[in-house]
């Protein structure tokens, strides 16, 4: 998105993408965390819902600012417990959600309202929607089996 005044020769180009490269990192190294909290915030929400509607299942949300983890333990015999691990990777640019022995993986970007947002394979996403598209196949694995 450089803006052009006048003539600019290749160098004052490289040198206005430089700055442009600078900005934007800026403005993900500040917003990324947010991001990754309002998504946690989300999936929070869900697992509260979740402890009232699903009785048989008892929900552990706990780690740290950069690295969240879900344990769900059922009540159920032959029902084995399941993990969700949610990380922001450090440089803040992904976050991932590991569960059920796969990965989840979700872009942190600019989206073209130039407001830092969540985007999977490239498309901005909300957090409510991240948050069911991981916690669908990560509580429900059998509405994931395809037919």
């Amino acid at each position: 998105m450089m803006v052009r005044f006048g003539y600019m020769s290749w160098l004052d180009e490289q040198i206005a993408r430089r700055e442009e490269l600078k900005i934007r990192a800026a403005l993900l190294d500040e917003h990324a965390p947010k991001v990754y909290a309002d998504l946690w915030e989300c999936i929070v929400k869900i697992i509260e819902e979740a402890k009232d509607k699903l009785p048989d299942a008892r929900f552990f949300p706990n780690g740290s600012p950069k690295e969240r983890h879900v344990l769900v333990s059922f009540i159920r015999e032959g029902t084995p417990d399941r993990s969700m691990t949610l990380k922001l990777f450090p440089d803040g640019r992904k976050i991932s959600a590991f569960f059920n022995l796969s990965e989840m993986i979700f872009e942190v970007g600019i989206c073209k309202d130039g407001v830092v947002c969540l985007k999977r394979e490239g498309n901005p996403v909300s957090g409510l929607d991240a948050a069911h598209m991981i916690l669908g196949p990560f509580l429900f694995p059998e509405l994931s089996i395809e037919q």
